[in-house]
C-alpha cells in the first residue's frame, strides 16, 4: 500500500469517518425519537455499528491484521494513549456485537440497557479529541480537513431527510 505515512493518512480518514458517523447517528437519533419507529431503530443501528468502530480504534491495541487501524498506530513506540481506556469498553463493544448480529437469544434483554450510552459516547468523543491533540500535526490536520469536509456533506440540504 505504500509507506507507513501513507497508511497512517489512509487510516486517520477512517477514523476521522466513523467519529464523524457516530456524531451525525447521534444527532438522528435524537431527532427520530419521536418520529416513526422503524426510523428510530435504523438510527440506533448505525449508531451502534460507528459507536464499536470507535470502541476498537481507541481502546483495542494493536491488531494481528495488518489491515486493521488501531490508535496506537499514530503514536510513537513507547509512547501510550492519552487516556485511560474505560473499564466498560469491552463490555460496551460486547454489547454492540450482541444487537448487531440480529440472531441471538440476548438481543432482547440488551435492546432495554442502553441508558449510560450518551454518556459513554461523550467519552469516545473526548478520548477521540485527546487522541487528535497527541499525534503528528501532519495526521492531526489530514483528520480536521476530513473531518470539516464530512460536517460539509451531512449539513447539505436534504442531508438528514
Amino acid at each position: 500500500m505504500g509507506s507507513t505515512a501513507d497508511r497512517l493518512a489512509v487510516g486517520i480518514k477512517h477514523a476521522t469517518y466513523e467519529v464523524e458517523m457516530l456524531r451525525y447517528c447521534l444527532g438522528l437519533g435524537r431527532e427520530q425519537q419521536n418520529r416513526q419507529r422503524g426510523h428510530a431503530i435504523v438510527h440506533f443501528e448505525a449508531l451502534l455499528v460507528h459507536y464499536r468502530n470507535m470502541l476498537e480504534f481507541l481502546y483495542e491495541g494493536e491488531s494481528n491484521r495488518d489491515s486493521d487501524v488501531r490508535a496506537v498506530l499514530f503514536l510513537g513506540s513507547g509512547h501510550g494513549l492519552p487516556f485511560e481506556p474505560p473499564d466498560w469498553a469491552n463490555h460496551a463493544k460486547h454489547r454492540c456485537n450482541k444487537m448487531l448480529s440480529h440472531i441471538t437469544f440476548d438481543r432482547e434483554t440488551l435492546s432495554s440497557e442502553w441508558d449510560q450510552l450518551d454518556g459513554h459516547i461523550s467519552t469516545v468523543l473526548e478520548d477521540w479529541q485527546s487522541f487528535l491533540e497527541a499525534i503528528d500535526e501532519s495526521h492531526r490536520c489530514v483528520a480536521q480537513r476530513h473531518s470539516s469536509q464530512l460536517r460539509n456533506i451531512f449539513s447539505a440540504p436534504g442531508a438528514t431527510s
